[in-house]
């Protein structure tokens, strides 16, 4: 079902901008010693 979207509200100062402020990612809920954080440039060439 698609349905009108309802109130927005802005991330607060500290989510903005996360993963360039943090550049290893979010690990917190799911330890991934191997994996890491493509960079953009790479996810842009392969979209």
């Amino acid at each position: 079902e698609v349905v009108p979207v309802s109130d927005f509200w802005e991330a607060e100062p500290e989510h903005q901008d996360y993963l360039d402020r943090y550049p290893n990612g979010y690990t917190c809920h799911f330890p991934r010693p191997n994996w890491k954080l493509p960079k953009r440039e790479e996810i842009r060439r392969a979209g």
